[in-house]
């Protein structure tokens, strides 16, 4: 009996320490039927978060967080652990802040990352800066973000321009968008405050295109397709 709490013991102070990838995985899309397992270059959609989260070679463990034996079946192609969460955080209405935390509940560590699928150009590179940039500035939580040069409104008000004569987009005060992409907190203070901007907070970018372009439509579907298919240098036309 004692032996058995100390070994319990001993692995929650292993998991402690732990920096774990979470990759979740909701089975109901409403804009795009089954994104997730939507090809992308010849694999599911969600296989480009594990293997980026892989290669970044920054977490102790990837995880799969999902609503469906299906995506249970991909994590094992991709030899990682899967997370089966409760069928109620499984709605189109669930917060992104209650399944990291249902997930924290039952994945103890010191560090929690969402590598998130709907962002599939994301390299194992990018991931690896956003999480030295989360370390070395000794953050509670981090997001990517990316910047538009763009004349852009709320409405009809401008924000970053004046109705007028129309100003070069360069000479705009760029517009930072709130990426997607990597979303990391410290789950100490996460789970305290329960809000995945907890504590100390600051943003990583701007991150590439590629890396900000997201999935939300079938259309965005086959438009990374089509990226991924003629993907090549840039050439110039050439007088005949």
């Amino acid at each position: 009996m004692i032996m058995n709490f100390i070994i319990l013991q001993l692995k929650k102070i292993k998991w402690s320490d732990m920096k774990i990838a979470m990759i979740p995985c909701r089975y109901g899309s409403t804009r795009a039927r089954l994104k997730n397992l939507a090809l992308i270059g010849g694999e599911p959609m969600m296989a480009w978060a594990i293997t980026a989260a892989l290669e970044s070679n920054r977490f102790d463990k990837v995880i799969v967080n999902g609503d469906n034996e299906i995506f249970e079946s991909v994590a094992k192609e991709y030899n990682i652990e899967y997370y089966h969460r409760p069928e109620k955080l499984g709605s189109s209405e669930t917060l992104i802040d209650d399944v990291l935390h249902n997930f924290i509940e039952n994945n103890p560590c010191e560090t929690a990352a969402i590598v998130n699928t709907i962002n599939p150009l994301q390299t194992g590179d990018d991931v690896a800066k956003v999480v030295d940039f989360y370390d070395n500035n000794k953050l509670d939580s981090c997001n990517t973000y990316e910047l538009k040069y763009i004349h852009a409104c709320i409405g009809d008000t401008p924000i970053n321009f004046e109705y007028g004569k129309m100003c070069k987009t360069q000479d705009l005060e760029p517009i930072k968008l709130i990426a997607y992409s990597v979303q990391i907190v410290r789950t100490k203070v996460f789970m305290k405050e329960k809000n995945i901007f907890c504590g100390k907070h600051d943003m990583y970018g701007p991150i590439t295109k590629k890396s900000g372009m997201l999935v939300k439509t079938p259309e965005d579907i086959q438009m990374i397709n089509a990226i991924l298919h003629y993907n090549s240098s840039v050439s110039y036309y050439e007088k005949r």
